[in-house]
């Protein structure tokens, strides 16, 4: 399953087309926010739980999430964006692990 999202070009367009701007920002900033995005999706999206695991007060968390939703253009607490961006962010992990770079 790894080797068909690391060679999957739809996968790719897809994981891009959620995560990019998310990604770039984080590289010219040096910032975290992809980890912020992952964490919250890993916890059910438990504000309380994320900033505990993440060692930040719930408003850096706020602040945080808000500024994800502006970079990404996008409500990801709307169902079917949730959907979208953990998929995503899934396959992103996926393909990091293996260390293949993705765009």
């Amino acid at each position: 399953m790894i080797q068909l999202i690391q060679h999957d070009q739809d996968t790719a367009h897809f994981i891009e087309d959620y995560l990019s701007p998310l990604i770039s920002y984080d590289k010219e900033y040096g910032t975290e926010l992809l980890l912020t995005l992952a964490k919250y999706f890993e916890l059910d999206r438990s504000k309380k739980l994320t900033a505990q695991k993440l060692h930040v007060v719930r408003q850096t968390l706020y602040h945080r999430l808000e500024k994800i939703k502006k970079i990404l253009d996008l409500d990801f607490d709307m169902p079917e964006n949730r959907l979208n961006v953990e998929m995503a962010l899934k396959a992103y992990q996926l393909i990091q692990q293996v260390g293949v770079p993705t765009k």
